[in-house]
């Protein structure tokens, strides 16, 4: 039986094989997140562009709005350039009208723009320039004309200085409404719209508020306005009870009425009632036409004194 050989082997060492290692994987949440960044910033970008440009055609399209209403404004179809008016004054209030409508706002809108011409200072203008103006009415006459209208003071009386002037013969008198505004002075020979008495009644009494023209005193106001109205009727009463008044006097709280003749009636002012009693009571029983009475005082409640000249 063949003995068993052995060989020894000689292995050759296996060399270790290192393994490696890569990089680690990113979290996928890193990537996504950078992403979203980038995304945002996109749209962000997007929409601000979309804003500007919503912002620049906005702009541009005011603009030429803007710029087409100016050049409209500018055009003679729509500017004023004749001025009508109702008054005695007509001429120079045209041509104050036309001062007024002259010049620009802030260099762009014309004054004399149909749409845009000064119309609270226009009206203040004219009542400062003429006091026997009461009110102004504008009113534009197509795109060209502008028409104003006016209302004239009516003259209630006629003041004729302070009281102490009331024996003064020859003394220069003024219209004044019944609110006792003085507005325009009397030219001789001049005739009123009214024919009553109490037209041309001559009231002497001082002035209550310094007038603010240089033609002094337009634009005054009387003493005792709130009683003024009451005096007035009283006068008609005087008129109607055949007792003819040519003048009215006020001083302090009282009132003198003088008839043609001279004599002087004194009464209360604010009394009108107890004063019309006591005249229908005992004017019928007295001539106040002769100039034989000197004064009547009818200041007293239920008592009527006189005083004849022959006394």
């Amino acid at each position: 039986m063949p003995a068993k050989k052995s060989w020894d082997v000689k292995r050759e060492p296996v060399k270790e094989v290192r393994r490696t290692r890569g990089n680690p994987a990113r979290p996928a949440t890193r990537t996504t997140r950078a992403t979203a960044r980038a995304s945002a910033k996109s749209l962000k970008a997007r929409r601000s562009s979309a804003r500007n440009a919503v912002f620049g055609v906005t702009a541009c399209a005011v603009l030429l709005i803007v710029g087409g209403c100016v050049f409209l404004l500018w055009r003679p179809e729509v500017r004023i350039r004749e001025v009508t008016a109702n008054s005695e004054h007509a001429s120079s209030i045209q041509m104050l009208a036309k001062q007024k409508l002259g010049g620009t706002y802030a260099n762009i809108i014309p004054k004399n723009s149909v749409f845009f011409y000064p119309e609270h200072a226009l009206r203040a203008a004219i009542l400062d320039a003429y006091p026997d103006i009461a009110a102004v009415s504008l009113a534009r006459s197509g795109f060209t004309a502008l028409s104003v209208k006016v209302i004239p003071r009516v003259a209630a009386f006629w003041w004729c200085g302070i009281p102490s002037a009331a024996a003064a013969e020859d003394t220069t008198c003024y219209e004044a409404d019944a609110e006792g505004l003085v507005f325009a002075p009397v030219v001789e020979g001049d005739v009123l719209a009214t024919s009553t008495a109490i037209s041309t009644l001559r009231i002497y009494g001082d002035l209550a508020t310094a007038s603010t023209s240089s033609e002094y005193p337009l634009r005054a106001h009387m003493q005792h306005v709130e009683s003024i109205p009451s005096a007035l009727r009283f006068v008609r009463i005087m008129n109607q009870l055949q007792v003819p008044v040519v003048s009215l006097g006020l001083h302090d709280d009282e009132a003198d009425l003088i008839t043609p003749t001279g004599t002087r009636i004194t009464y209360v002012l604010g009394h009108e009632e107890s004063a019309t009693a006591l005249a229908q009571a005992a004017f019928p029983t007295l001539n106040l036409l002769d100039g034989s009475i000197e004064y009547v005082d009818l200041r007293f409640p239920g008592k009527v004194y006189l005083k004849r000249r022959s006394e």
